[in-house]
């Protein structure tokens, strides 16, 4: 009996004594594969920058080439064959699903819209067409096997069925998320997006209309170029219930307009703002009711520069008591317009040719000075100015003064350029924008300069120009752009 007992038992003692040994060295295998997995998913997502050669550089960081190594490698202690781990294959996917991820790795999620592949030993169906498209990469590990050492003597004790190997596989989706915090409520569509391109590339120094009144200013059905803010945003400047209009207003003046941080998707606003303006036009140290009150407010500082071509009334800082220039010698003129613009050949989007007229506002504003660059962006020589000490002041031939006279002196802040906006650029056509659309993906966040005070001819108007300066780059000293690879899967 003592006999039969104790066989019985050894065989249950050895049954179990092999769960936790082979069971726990294939547990063990697999989590070092799926850390391996997760890391290089990483590596390869932080260059899907959406810039030319980001899937060659994303190959790169996790299959290394005939010159550099894998930015990820690691071992593994368990598996058969050779210790190092790799990876089999990559995927490159534009959009991940809803649906969570099944538990079998070789089934997709619906929803992934699958872009190309790239295998581990160099065959690929990637193009540079999929640069600009690709946001997420998916990371397979070669599998490995793992020999069990307990469980196959439990076929001396009758068990027939003992597995005797034990297979690990791990995969890994990451993505390439942008992280935009403090920027005003502003979009455009992308004016280069057709049926197969969609990427957004920025033609420097072309002047846009962003935002306008009258047929034709839509840039999608109802949708004028707002976006919504959120509840908190403008907080604790703009409270006391405000709401709609009023609450964009406010937040359009701040320096920091505390919208708060959105991943790369916005709600667009639908209809039109009157009132965007007195909220814009505070950095040109022009102000409106009902923030006539905040010169003194460090929170709603003009530019260190608002030359505009106009001159304020005496003691006047209202829009609609803008001078035009007076005779010379103390006449100015403002930063110029995109040549079709004034020709009236263009519409929306300007020809980026204003050289000659750049001449002659440095001739007449800045007169016996030599004139710097010459500099791809109007930006760049409003810069010179300030950076240099020569803000445009004819203010003592009865002209303007280009520095601001209405606000208190010295609240200007040098960090964040009153004049430089970040704008939402929107696939409209691919995602059917028109008007309130919510959880809209962002193709870029583009660097803009406001060019002029909004309603330049009138206090009527609602003419917003800007001029493109490029793509927002991370880790400014604004802090308004963070990007970062977030692992999805």
């Amino acid at each position: 009996m003592v006999t039969i007992f104790v066989v019985v038992a050894l065989s249950v003692l050895l049954g179990l004594g092999a769960l936790v040994i082979d069971a726990g060295r294939l547990y063990n295998l697999n989590s070092e594969m799926q850390a391996y997995a997760d890391y290089v998913a990483l590596a390869a997502a932080a260059e899907l920058d959406g810039e030319a050669g980001a899937i060659d550089r994303a190959t790169k960081a996790a299959l290394g080439d005939a010159d550099s190594d894998p930015l990820v490698e690691d071992g593994q202690s368990f598996a058969t064959g050779a210790s190092a781990l790799a990876v089999g294959r990559l995927i490159f996917l534009s959009r991940l699903g809803d649906d969570p991820p099944p538990n079998d790795l070789g089934t997709r999620p619906a929803g992934d819209n699958v872009l190309c592949s790239v295998e581990a030993g160099g065959a690929t169906t990637c193009t540079a067409d999929h640069d600009g498209q690709a946001q997420f990469v998916e990371v397979t590990v070669e599998a490995r096997e793992v020999l069990f050492l307990m469980l196959p003597v439990l076929r001396a004790f009758g068990v027939a069925e003992a597995a005797t190997t034990g297979r690990a596989a791990a995969q890994a989706v990451a993505g390439f998320t942008r992280e935009v915090c403090n920027f005003p409520p502003l979009m455009m569509c992308n004016p280069y997006e057709t049926a197969t391109n969609k990427a957004f590339t920025p033609i420097i120094g072309q002047q846009v209309l962003l935002k306008s009144k009258g047929a034709g200013s839509a840039w999608a059905p109802g949708d004028f170029g707002l976006l919504d803010v959120v509840d908190s945003g403008g907080e604790p400047h703009c409270t006391g219930g405000l709401g709609g209009s009023n609450r964009i207003r406010c937040v359009m003046g701040l320096v920091d307009p505390n919208t708060q941080c959105v991943k790369d998707r916005v709600n667009i606003r639908p209809g039109q703002s009157v009132s965007v303006h007195v909220g814009l036009n505070l950095r040109f140290d022009i102000w409106d009711p009902p923030l006539q009150s905040k010169t003194n407010d460090p929170a709603f500082a003009p530019s260190a520069n608002v030359t505009k071509g106009r001159t304020h009334a005496p003691n006047q800082c209202r829009s609609n008591q803008l001078q035009d220039p007076p005779p010379a010698p103390g006449d100015t003129v403002r930063i110029p317009r995109d040549r079709c613009f004034d020709l009236g050949t263009c519409e929306r989007f300007g020809d980026a040719q204003w050289d000659t007229e750049m001449i002659d506002y440095w001739t007449i504003n800045h007169p016996g000075l030599a004139m710097p660059g010459p500099f791809p962006t109007r930006f760049e020589y409003y810069r010179h100015e300030i950076d240099n000490g020569i803000v445009p002041d004819k203010s003592g031939d009865g002209g303007e003064d280009g520095n601001p006279m209405c606000a208190a002196a010295g609240i200007n802040n040098p960090l964040r350029d009153r004049r430089e906006l970040i704008v939402a650029v929107i696939n409209c056509i691919e995602h059917n924008v028109q008007g309130s659309t919510d959880d809209v993906p962002v193709i870029a966040f583009a660097r803009m300069f406001l060019t002029e005070p909004v309603g330049y001819e009138s206090s009527n108007e609602d003419d917003l120009r800007v001029e493109m300066l490029g793509v927002a780059e991370p880790g400014g000293d604004d802090g308004i752009l963070h990007e970062f690879p977030q692992l999805y899967r």
